[in-house]
């Protein structure tokens, strides 16, 4: 995660430039994203079918928002957990979620058996998106973070 003020990297000395901490900053950088993303009736997510980007008959999700990359919205435990909650609604429960570059989130229903096939799209992505360093791994949101998928402690945690 890095804090950005029109376009540039804010250093930690820069935060303490403007008379903010590093979480009052960071929880600015939330507020801002979900302001960019208003549309006059609450917070606007592009959604369509993952197959139109992937090529992969799929019941998963790609998602935009307006105003910000997709997957900024990850940093922050108060955006992830809105985009989350409204992505719980369309697809279920214990989602998947798959971020091959900046611009790129795919929501994936649990237990979708073209898991592997998607898998191996994120990684012919990052590959083209490298210098994003983004993950071509399955995630999963944990108390408003991101966390990598791990099969066992999931199913404990059900």
């Amino acid at each position: 995660m890095g804090l950005s003020s029109r376009s540039k990297t804010l250093s930690f000395r820069a935060v303490g430039e403007l008379g903010l901490s590093i979480r009052q900053a960071w929880d600015v950088a939330a507020d801002n994203l979900v302001a960019l993303a208003q549309d006059g009736q609450g917070v606007r997510f592009d959604l369509r079918n993952a197959s139109l980007s992937t090529d992969i008959d799929t019941y998963a999700l790609e998602v935009k928002v307006p105003g910000s990359p997709i997957t900024a919205w990850l940093a922050h435990p108060r955006t992830f957990s809105i985009l989350h909650h409204h992505l719980e609604s369309r697809l279920g429960k214990n989602l998947h979620y798959l971020a091959p570059a900046s611009a790129t989130l795919i929501a994936i229903p649990a237990g979708a058996a073209e898991i592997p096939q998607l898998l191996s799209w994120a990684r012919s992505q990052s590959d083209v998106n490298a210098q994003q360093g983004l993950v071509d791994k399955l995630i999963n949101y944990h108390l408003g973070f991101p966390a990598p998928y791990r099969p066992n402690i999931w199913a404990r945690a059900a």
